[in-house]
């Protein structure tokens, strides 16, 4: 069975494949919220260091002005380096202030630092006046002072400037995060449809060929399949219909080989129960001839006795039936079991049948049909006369005159001895029933005896032989065999 792969995937890889697009989603998500978070919070962050710059600047600024008092009172030098260090912490501080503002508050920062460059003029005129010792120093003192509280008054000013910078700050986070929250809801919203589509085809994908298999099972039993119609996407549903089908095959030719294993084995027993019964069928066959075998030479002295005792007194026609007999009897013990010729057979009749018709008188008629150039052919012995024997007795039981026995051999194809009469006869289905009674009844004389014909038949021609019947009620009987003859089978032919 051929499957198409070529547009199809593995289950496996479409799990793989749906697990990265996944993984994407889920760092996308995560990355697009550091980017925002991490924007918002520069700016936060920067907001806090303006709190820290702008407390700096009026620290050191107020620092400088105290610095700036003392060396105007006391003319030290320490006072005006001191003054000189936290002016420049000062100035510092709002450059800082500067460069972290907004593109919107940038010009106030601005003027905080020209505010302090006037104070700081103002200053440096205060400390030329003192070193000069102008009367007119205190309008310049007045004037450094004026500058001082002018920067010191908008400290409120800055710091809610920085305040409102933080709220607006903090506000954009919150707005950040609620959109950076609807955005991952509508993704996670997305990927569940998403998820839940792509379960329900793989589910459908998957189990609608296994529940096509599972209706195949029954077809599968029956040997009745075809695996290659089942609809499917994924690799796996190939491959478990190739092993399914692999299986079935195994297991039908398994179920073949044990029905072969079977038959076998049933013509074994048939042979062994067909080559008993001929075992059986022979040691009767030797038994009976030894019950007929006890001591043969006393029998046959004393018929040669009874022969001679006939002829002195001149009792020829019983002198005759005691040779007939004599010759039957021998010719019996002698071929039993063993072969004969087609000619000595028929010689063995003839005196069986001068016997009989002593026996029978006008009773029955023997007739002897022979064709010319009949091939003399070995033959089982006594295969021929229990058929007559067999015509005498059944046949012609009841018949009290015009009785009727024919034997014919002729040879055109093959050699056909026929042996009929113009007896009772039977019906083809009594005559099937008296064979198996023969077989069953152990071929005794109560018995047709034509099963022991058939069986020897069979066992020394095989299927180079056969018998067949004809039989009607009142109609006779008639056997036949049939025996197929080759060239080299015989050396001559029966003197007619």
């Amino acid at each position: 069975m051929m499957f198409n792969n070529n547009n199809k995937m593995s289950f496996n890889r479409s799990i793989t494949k749906l697990h990265l697009i996944l993984v994407f989603i889920f760092t996308l998500l995560v990355l697009l919220a550091f980017f925002f978070n991490r924007t918002e919070v520069s700016m936060y962050e920067r907001t806090l260091h303006m709190y820290s710059n702008l407390s700096g600047f009026y620290s050191t600024l107020e620092q400088s002005n105290q610095n700036a008092r003392s060396y105007l009172y006391s003319g030290s030098v320490n006072e005006l380096n001191t003054y000189n260090t936290t002016i420049e912490e000062s100035r510092m501080y709002a450059t800082r202030l500067y460069e972290q503002a907004d593109e919107q508050t940038k010009w106030k920062f601005e003027l905080l630092d020209h505010m302090l460059d006037m104070h700081e003029s103002s200053a440096k005129a205060s400390f030329e006046t003192m070193q000069s010792r102008q009367a007119s120093d205190q309008a310049v003192y007045q004037q450094f002072s004026e500058e001082y509280e002018l920067i010191r008054s908008t400290f409120t000013k800055y710091y809610n400037i920085v305040d409102n910078q933080v709220v607006l700050h903090l506000k954009n986070i919150k707005i950040s995060e609620r959109y950076l929250l609807g955005f991952a809801l509508c993704i996670a919203g997305v990927v569940i449809v998403v998820l839940l589509q792509y379960a329900r085809r793989s589910v459908r994908f998957i189990t609608t060929p296994i529940a096509t298999i599972i209706e195949h099972i029954n077809s599968i039993k029956e040997g009745d399949y075809d695996l290659s119609k089942i609809n499917n996407r994924f690799v796996e549903i190939d491959t478990l219909c190739l092993a399914l089908e692999d299986m079935a095959s195994k297991v039908k030719q398994n179920i073949q080989n044990e029905q072969e294993k079977v038959w076998l084995q049933h013509q074994l027993f048939e042979q062994e129960k067909e080559n008993l019964k001929k075992d059986e069928l022979l040691a009767q066959s030797e038994l009976r001839m030894l019950q007929n075998q006890i001591n043969p030479h006393f029998l046959f002295n004393t018929m040669n006795i009874i022969y001679k005792s006939a002829q002195r007194e001149e009792a020829f026609v019983t002198s005759d039936i005691v040779s007939k007999t004599s010759e039957v009897l021998r010719y019996g013990l002698d071929k039993a079991n063993h072969m004969s010729d087609l000619k000595g057979e028929l010689e063995s009749i003839q005196s069986y049948i001068y016997i009989q018709e002593k026996r029978f008188g006008n009773r029955i008629r023997f007739l002897f049909e022979v064709d010319e150039f009949v091939p003399n052919i070995p033959i089982p012995g006594l295969l021929i006369q229990p058929l007559v024997e067999n015509a005498v007795i059944h046949g012609l039981k009841d018949t009290t005159k015009d009785g009727e026995i024919l034997i014919k051999v002729s040879y055109q194809d093959a050699l056909c001895i026929c042996v009929s009469d113009n007896g009772i006869g039977m019906e083809s289905l009594q005559l099937e029933e008296q064979v198996i009674q023969d077989f069953k009844t152990n071929h005794s004389k109560s018995g047709l005896g034509l099963y022991n014909v058939i069986q020897r038949v069979k066992k020394f021609y095989g299927k180079g032989a056969s018998v067949s019947f004809q039989s009607y009620p009142d109609c006779g009987f008639e056997v036949c065999i049939e025996i197929e003859v080759e060239e080299n089978d015989y050396v001559s032919f029966i003197d007619n």
